[in-house]
């Protein structure tokens, strides 16, 4: 099942942007990257309160930061949509409530999705996690040094409201149909969210671009004419890399428990 997500903090970075990995030579972030060729220019901040970046190319810097302030508008956007980490967002409602007059449509359609990709895996994903992942967390915040899952009765009670099925959605309104439910696009959105700047800079005309909002996605290529080139972190030590891959017109999403 889909991870949950949790107001406050950043959470886990698990692939980085690398401008060059070879035996015995020191991994360079993305960060440097843009200072490798004047048309690279990078845009660093947070999405769903994850570590995120940006990297285009542009040959007009006053250009690529008109872009970059169009990407944030939309980022923010969509925070509003989807985040667990500020009140005002329809997710956040939506679980407080158990109702959500006149949902966006961009609730929708992760909705949609969301619920298809459910059913086609018989529940192994489902955005209704949420209160199965808020028990595990409030009981290690509770108990920093427990070994141990929350009691049985606690377990059996977060499991009740873990349902797809119980999740009700159309133009006019999303519905749980049980007190308590919950949902969690951390699985879902930041993929969503990342598709959708992709689509503003196709619009803007941007055939070159590294895109990092908590998955990545790589339109056309570095402006050395390779792939865009990522590095995936250890699950078992977030500081080490056990692999690179190269994107051009692909993306890639990764997961590990180090920063959990």
């Amino acid at each position: 099942m889909v991870a949950g997500e949790r107001k406050g903090g950043i959470t886990r970075r698990r692939a980085l942007s690398l401008f060059g990995v070879a035996a015995g030579v020191a991994v360079v972030p993305a960060v440097f990257e843009a200072k490798a060729s004047p048309s690279l220019h990078e845009w660093t901040g947070t999405a769903l309160g994850a570590v995120a970046s940006i990297t285009l190319v542009h040959p007009d810097r006053d250009a690529a930061m008109r872009i970059f302030a169009r990407c944030e508008a939309e980022i923010e956007r969509l925070e509003k949509v989807f985040s667990l980490h500020r009140d005002d967002s329809e997710i956040v409602r939506l679980n407080a409530d158990g109702i959500l007059p006149v949902p966006s449509h961009d609730m929708l359609t992760l909705l949609g999705v969301a619920h298809r990709i459910a059913a086609l895996s018989k529940g192994a994903f489902d955005i209704s996690i949420q209160p199965l992942w808020r028990a595990y967390a409030d009981h290690f915040l509770a108990h920093p040094d427990a070994t141990d899952r929350p009691d049985a009765a606690t377990m059996a009670a977060a499991r009740a409201l873990v349902d797809y099925r119980g999740i009700a959605f159309t133009p006019d309104a999303v519905r749980f149909d049980r007190p308590g439910m919950a949902i969690t696009a951390n699985g879902i959105a930041q993929g969503y969210i990342t598709d959708k700047v992709a689509d503003l800079m196709r619009s803007e005309g941007i055939e070159n671009v590294l895109i990092d909002l908590g998955e990545h996605r790589a339109l056309g290529e570095h402006p050395e004419s390779r792939p865009w080139r990522i590095g995936i972190r250890d699950p078992k030590d977030g500081e080490r890399l056990i692999d690179t891959i190269d994107l051009k017109d692909r993306a890639a999403a990764t997961s590990g428990g180090y920063g959990t």
